[in-house]
């Protein structure tokens, strides 16, 4: 008996995950390495439960913001879709509202 093949695609929707915020986040990732504040941001998603401790600490450990902003999208990677919504949320309360803008306008034509 064999067993079914599974796409990368289908285990991402199994999981839960939305495939457009990873679309996304691959779209504006220069964008996003040179644009996030994360200690602000981090900070907030860890008190939204997105990031875990550990996460937090992984993040904080790299030596500069875009080594920091590197693992915090590796992070944002592997989210659910509620998680990367909180993420948007994140921005808007930590005054990076025009990252927020820039992503959001173009996620409704973003393809599987």
């Amino acid at each position: 008996m064999q067993t079914p093949a599974y796409t990368t695609l289908d285990i991402v929707l199994w999981l839960g995950f939305d495939y457009q915020h990873i679309q996304i986040i691959q779209q504006h990732y220069k964008f996003l390495l040179e644009n996030l504040v994360g200690s602000t941001l981090v900070d907030e998603l860890y008190q939204a439960k997105v990031l875990s401790k550990g996460e937090v600490e992984s993040i904080g450990a790299e030596a500069t913001l875009t080594a920091q902003n590197k693992k915090l999208l590796s992070v944002l990677n592997r989210k659910t879709k509620e998680q990367f919504d909180q993420f948007l949320d994140a921005l808007d309360k930590t005054g990076q509202q025009y990252i927020r803008e820039k992503i959001s306008a173009e996620m409704k034509y973003v393809s599987y």
